[in-house]
């Protein structure tokens, strides 16, 4: 019998100005991370509640990636390391995750001059933990 736990998933922004001026928002989904885990599947769905992707962290991965504070590319930083994931259908990883603070972040959009509801409320997730 598997042990099973659903995850609260919030929403989180990190703003930061770039080299030239001008701000990089990133907008993520949230959710806790979770000690003694063997892993957290995330699943996305579309605004139809429609699975479009099924991801697969393992504990071993999210442990091995270091906590980072690195914005999320702002012309003169490279992206911050990312949790190894797998994709459960298609096999296509089309998703960043990364560590922050006592979190794991789902990059959901990043860049600005643009509405970040729009993309929460076609986006999706749920979050379940196995031990």
């Amino acid at each position: 019998m598997r042990n099973e736990s659903l995850l609260p998933v919030t929403r989180a922004c990190e703003s930061v100005r770039n080299r030239l001026g001008s701000i990089t928002e990133a907008h993520f989904w949230e959710f806790p991370s979770v000690a003694e885990v063997r892993y957290y599947q995330v699943t996305l769905q579309n605004q139809a509640g429609v699975t479009q992707q099924v991801y697969k962290l393992l504990q071993g991965d999210v442990e091995a990636t270091p906590v980072t504070t690195i914005p999320i590319l702002t012309s003169d930083e490279p992206f911050p390391p990312a949790i190894p994931v797998r994709e459960e259908r298609s096999g296509v990883v089309r998703a960043n995750f990364y560590r922050r603070g006592n979190g794991i972040r789902y990059l959901l959009v990043w860049g600005g001059g643009f509405d970040p509801n729009v993309y929460y409320d076609n986006n999706p997730i749920h979050v379940v933990v196995y031990f």
